[in-house]
Parts: C-alpha cells; sequence; structure tokens
C-alpha cells in the first residue's frame, strides 16, 4: 500500500511539473508583449498590440503602455486611451497603477483621455494610484459660474472610491474639508461635486454615523481607523 501511495505521489508531481510553465515563460511572453508595441510600424499595429499587452500584467509591459499614456502627440490621443484600457485590465499591479498615475498631469487638457485613465485606475485598485487622483481633484475645485471641469472631478471621485483603501477615504476627507470651506463671495460649491465625496465616503465607509458630517466624520475616522485593514476589511 505504501509504495503504491508513493508512485501514485509521484505520478502528480511529474503531472503537475508537466503542466507547469516553462522558468521565465512569463518574462518572454512580456518581452513579446512589448517589442510588438515598440515594433508596431501603423497606429492600427501598435492599437492591436495594446490592446494584446493588456492581457500580460507585468512590470515592463505597465512601463510601456505608460510611455503611450504619456505620448501628448495629436495623433496618440486615441492610443493613449487605449493604454489606459490596457492598463486597466491590469488588476492589483502596482506598476500599472504608478503608469496611470503619471498620465494625469500630462493629460489635464484632454478630458477623455483624463476619464480613460480615472477609470482604469480604480478597475487597478490600487493605492498607489491616490495622491495623483487627490492633486488633481484638490486644483479643480468646480464652482456653479465658473468653467472648471466637475465632470472630470467625479470621475476622478469614482476612482478613488474604487480603490478601496484607507489612502481613499483619507483623500476624500481632505477633499470633503476644501469643498466645504471653499465659498468665496457669490461663488458656490458644485453641488454634485460635493454630494459625490460625501456619498464616496459612505460608501467606502458603511459604518459612518449618518447624522454626522465635516470635521465630525474626520473625528470618527482618526478614532475608527486603526480598526481597519488598509483595504478597508476589518480587522479581526
Amino acid at each position: 500500500m505504501a509504495v503504491r501511495t508513493v508512485v501514485a505521489l509521484a505520478l502528480v508531481a511529474s503531472f503537475a511539473f508537466a503542466g507547469d510553465p516553462p522558468k521565465g515563460a512569463a518574462d518572454k511572453d512580456a518581452k513579446d508583449k512589448v517589442d510588438a508595441i515598440k515594433g508596431a510600424k501603423d497606429d492600427v499595429a501598435k492599437k492591436k498590440a495594446i490592446a494584446d499587452a493588456g492581457k500580460c500584467p507585468h512590470a515592463s509591459v505597465a512601463a510601456v503602455l505608460g510611455s503611450v499614456v504619456i505620448d501628448t502627440t495629436a495623433a496618440a490621443t486615441g492610443l493613449r486611451i487605449d493604454a489606459a484600457d490596457a492598463l486597466g485590465e491590469m488588476k492589483g499591479l502596482a506598476e500599472a497603477a504608478k503608469a496611470l498615475a503619471n498620465g494625469v498631469s500630462v493629460n489635464e487638457k484632454n478630458g477623455d483621455v483624463l476619464k480613460a485613465i480615472f477609470r482604469a485606475m480604480g478597475k487597478v485598485g490600487r493605492a498607489e494610484a491616490v495622491p495623483s487622483l487627490k492633486d488633481f481633484a484638490s486644483k479643480q475645485i468646480p464652482f456653479k459660474n465658473a468653467k472648471a471641469p466637475s465632470d472630470l472631478v467625479v470621475a476622478s471621485i469614482d476612482a478613488l472610491v474604487e480603490i478601496k483603501s484607507k489612502a481613499s477615504v483619507e483623500a476624500l476627507l481632505v477633499l470633503h474639508n476644501c469643498y466645504a470651506n471653499c465659498d468665496i463671495g457669490d461663488l458656490k460649491v458644485n453641488g454634485l461635486v460635493f454630494e459625490k465625496i460625501q456619498a464616496g465616503l459612505r460608501t467606502l465607509l458603511p459604518g459612518l454615523p449618518k447624522n454626522l458630517g465635516g470635521e465630525e466624520w474626520i473625528v470618527w475616522w482618526n478614532k475608527n481607523k486603526e480598526t481597519f485593514n488598509d483595504d478597508l476589511t476589518p480587522k479581526k
């Protein structure tokens, strides 16, 4: 019986090793994806290579996609969106979040690209993207009679809510405080944005007391944040 068990285990092990990808296969696949993007002769070929690259969550692939995201040549606008979408497929990859974050300030004047970047950040779900989202929203405080792009601010807030983390909560609390105290004379805060921030905080923190607001939320968070893990799951 013991001999049969040993033989069976040996067979299982041999099948397992036989089915494993060869060592370095992931790196080779990543190199192929990078080479395909760099070697594309026209936008059609590059578009296909970028889409394929999104299926290979690897630091080197994220880096080359990030270089497309920050390519501000006029002809590259559609490719920037494609690259952001591809990075968004790399869920949980820190390098993808960083590559997207690098594209925010570069694309501030291109709303379509920014929205793609923000959507991708939410899909990747890494806290590395939070600082750039917070910085963007805080610099774009929209007033009712100003031309600040409130739809872009809303998109950045949506991304923060998708990135379920302590960093997202603290970013939204900063923005909430900023918006709550930014009325200047006849200029009024954009209500949609303010409501979006509040709804985002309640989504991330369903235990947040509904009868509190503003500074009281910050006090509540400071008292309770140590009961959460970084991904906002309760500590056991």
